[in-house]
C-alpha cells in the first residue's frame, strides 16, 4: 500500500487519467473530488463491500436452485424410465 501526504488543493494521478484531489480536511474527515473517464466505475469501498457480498450470495442461491432442478430433473427422468419399463414388460 502506497501512503501519502496532500494538503487541500493538492491531488494525486492514478494511471495517468485518475486525478484524486484533496478538496477539505476537518478534524478527522478528508473530502476529496475524483476526475475519472466517465466509462469508469467509482464506489465507495463498504458500498462495493456490500454489493458483492449480495452478488455472491445470489450467485450462491442460484447454483442451489440450478442443483435442485438438476436433481428434480434426473428424478423425472428416472421415473420415466421406470414407467417405461414397465409399460415395455406389461406388453411383452
Amino acid at each position: 500500500m502506497l501512503y501519502l501526504s496532500r494538503k487541500t488543493g493538492q491531488s494525486i494521478i492514478i494511471n495517468g487519467d485518475v486525478e484524486v484531489v484533496i478538496s477539505e480536511i476537518q478534524g478527522g474527515r478528508v473530502k476529496i473530488g475524483i476526475q475519472s473517464p466517465e466509462n469508469y466505475v467509482i464506489w465507495r469501498k463498504e458500498i462495493f463491500d456490500g454489493v458483492k457480498s449480495k452478488n455472491k450470495k445470489t450467485q450462491e442461491a442460484e447454483q442451489l436452485l440450478k442443483a435442485v432442478y438438476a436433481r428434480k430433473e434426473a428424478d423425472y427422468d428416472s421415473a420415466t424410465k421406470v414407467a417405461q419399463d414397465d409399460v415395455i414388460a406389461l406388453s411383452a
